[in-house]
């Protein structure tokens, strides 16, 4: 059984030796310094002895990226991002990073091989068969998993440093934003009118929820009375798991989100509607009670894929091609602010992490904005 002590270096600073026994009468012993409190190093020393009980030890020296981003996922993005990242994650690291990247030493990546592993991904990246690369937002999204997963071997002191902090990853290109005007809104939702989709659309247009919010309220979630919805969970597909209700995107994506008349008809109406189809099922019997608000005809879940596939080709037939879910929700946020919201209660709303993320996206339309600024100064008078 291996055993282990801490020799103090400095203050910070410490020692970790774990004896492993004798080989061929000789003592064997790995240490590693550790750069902490006490306390990290002892819980250090117990995590380096458990995985040389379980023969998974790898000296930091002798680690391969590969083998490194392996236990990543495995120790670290298996428990914190949620089920949709993770699956993202896996099949990036997978497919692509380590494919590429896994055999160099963790201890001798360098940011050439990071810049390098970029330029290739841009030039033939594909995986499908098909010629050419990847987008530029897509290879921006591989430098983030790098930067973050080489972040936290930083964290576990692997490494001294991160070398993707100094690589310059390609800029990703800003899709431009598709929203309607309110007359079109109008227009789309009287020709999609006979849809069976029409009330999931229209609510979306009139609460800017996202697409995995939107299918995974329940009606617990709705308080008639005071007028609001609460977000406290979303609606995804995950691969090997199928349909999954997770935590939203982020804190302030948890929020209560106050209802105008038209959304809350468009609740009461379909309140109203399942009623009545629970009843045609046989109560409880056929009926799949999921307690969801949005569902399909026997309250089985919709498939966020599918809810997708739908507002395209209603869309399509509307005359309204670009149009998809989030842009119902763009077309939400972009009409509030023409008719005089404030960015920051915008920003409440959509449940956006930053106000800089809000007006980052639509700052644009707010035409005038500036130029009636500067007018003030019109009132400054000589004394």
């Amino acid at each position: 059984m291996p055993s282990g002590h801490l020799e103090k270096r400095s203050n910070k600073s410490y020692l970790i030796v774990i004896d492993t026994g004798r080989i061929g009468g000789k003592r064997t012993r790995i240490t590693k310094t550790f750069r902490g409190n006490k306390r990290d190093a002892e819980a250090e020393m117990r995590r380096m002895i458990t995985e040389i009980e379980q023969g998974t030890y790898v000296k930091p020296a002798e680690m391969s990226l590969g083998e490194y981003l392996e236990k990543w996922l495995a120790d670290y993005v298996s428990v914190h991002p949620r089920p949709l990242t993770q699956e993202s994650y896996v099949d990036i690291v997978r497919r692509h990073i380590i494919p590429a990247l896994g055999n160099i030493p963790l201890a001798k990546l360098s940011p050439m091989h990071l810049q390098t592993y970029y330029a290739q991904k841009l030039k033939g990246g594909r995986l499908d068969g098909k010629e050419g690369g990847l987008s530029p937002k897509s290879v921006h999204y591989h430098h983030r998993i790098l930067r973050r997963a080489l972040g936290q071997a930083v964290k576990w002191q692997l490494i001294p440093r991160n070398v993707a902090e100094v690589v310059d990853s390609p800029k990703a290109v800003k899709r431009e934003m598709v929203a309607l005007s309110e007359e079109q809104l109008l227009d789309f939702l009287e020709k999609i009118e006979h849809s069976g989709y029409h009330d999931l659309i229209k609510f979306a247009a009139y609460t800017g929820l996202r697409r995995g919010e939107l299918l995974g309220l329940k009606w617990e979630d709705v308080d008639f009375e005071a007028g609001y919805i609460t977000i406290t969970r979303e609606l995804e597909w995950v691969r090997g798991q199928g349909l999954v209700f997770q935590e939203p995107k982020t804190p302030k994506s948890r929020r209560r989100v106050p209802l105008c008349k038209t959304a809350l008809e468009i609740l009461r109406k379909i309140r109203k509607e399942q009623a009545q189809d629970r009843l045609l099922a046989g109560g409880i019997g056929e009926w799949q009670e999921n307690n969801l608000v949005f569902c399909q005809g026997l309250g089985q879940p919709i498939r966020p894929s599918n809810f997708s596939k739908q507002v395209k080709k209603l869309a399509v037939r509307a005359g309204y091609p670009d149009i998809t879910p989030h842009s119902l929700r763009h077309t939400f946020a972009s009409i509030l602010l023409a008719r005089g919201a404030s960015m920051n209660e915008v920003q409440a709303l959509l449940g956006h992490e930053s106000y800089s993320t809000t007006a980052d996206i639509y700052s644009h339309i707010l035409p005038g904005t500036l130029e009636k600024t500067v007018k003030l100064l019109d009132s400054i008078q000589a004394t």
